[in-house]
């Protein structure tokens, strides 16, 4: 350091390039870094990884803080465990202290150390617990509930079911309408009350009724018994059997 007028201090060398220090650079012509920040490694001038001593290319590929034998690459302690997914490969493990494989054979679920699992369709991201247990040789991963993917569970909460294809639910939480002796509504049921068997268009719009209304509004206790001129499609007058309109008819016969 050299002093100028005014006693006010001038450095020789800059100071670090790190973001938030302000000590000198260790030395100029390796690196913009100070002591502290720059690799160990002899004559390296490049930043130290967080939390280590050594930098991205002297530091082992793997989750440790070992030196790598060579440049980008791993330390001994990876290079003698090799990955032990069953296809052959020769790479080290991505975590000496925990996983069994390698960085492609990992399992992408954070926090999962197994091994990628395979699929008659390929090699899915996933480990077997992770990956979607569809007989449909899905990949995906496993929603929250453990069991199947997003695209192939039932759409109740709750429900770990698979979905029936071309359906939003499984089978007990589908609606019962049947429109004809091959087609039924897809629609998920109103309620997972177990009184509740048909969707939200397909149940009688009177609260708490449970009943089905088929195309209409309403159950059969619910609507209208007048026949006369055609089926009446509206509400009874409850406790009568008819709406209002009819039922001031029927009292005049």
């Amino acid at each position: 350091m050299q002093l100028s007028w005014g006693n006010q201090p001038q450095f020789t060398n800059p100071r670090c390039q790190l973001l938030q220090c302000y000590n000198q650079i260790m030395d100029p012509r390796l690196g913009n870094y100070c002591r502290a920040h720059t690799c160990r490694v002899k004559d390296c001038g490049q930043v130290i990884r967080q939390g280590g001593t050594l930098c991205q290319a002297h530091r082992c590929r793997g989750a440790c803080q070992n030196p790598a034998v060579q440049l980008n690459g791993w330390c001994e302690s990876h290079l003698k465990m090799k990955c032990k997914h069953g296809g052959g490969c020769d790479q080290p493990r991505e975590d000496a202290g925990q996983g069994n494989f390698c960085a492609e054979h990992t399992c992408r679920r954070p926090g999962c150390w197994g091994g990628r699992t395979e699929r008659r369709s390929g090699l899915s991201q996933f480990c077997a617990n992770h990956t979607c247990n569809s007989p449909a040789d899905c990949s995906n991963e496993k929603s929250s509930r453990l069991t199947y993917c997003i695209d192939h569970e039932c759409a109740t909460p709750l429900c770990s079911a698979p979905k029936i294809d071309g359906t939003q639910c499984c089978s007990r939480h589908r609606c019962q309408l049947l429109f004809s002796a091959q087609t039924r509504c897809d629609g998920v049921i109103m309620s997972t009350q177990t009184k509740y068997r048909f969707c939200e268009q397909h149940t009688c719009h009177v609260q708490e009724c449970s009943n089905g209304c088929g195309l209409d509004a309403f159950c059969s206790g619910h609507t209208c018994q007048f026949l006369m001129g055609g089926d009446c499609k509206q509400l009874a007058a409850y406790p009568s059997r008819w709406c209002m309109a009819h039922g001031s008819i029927v009292s005049q016969l």
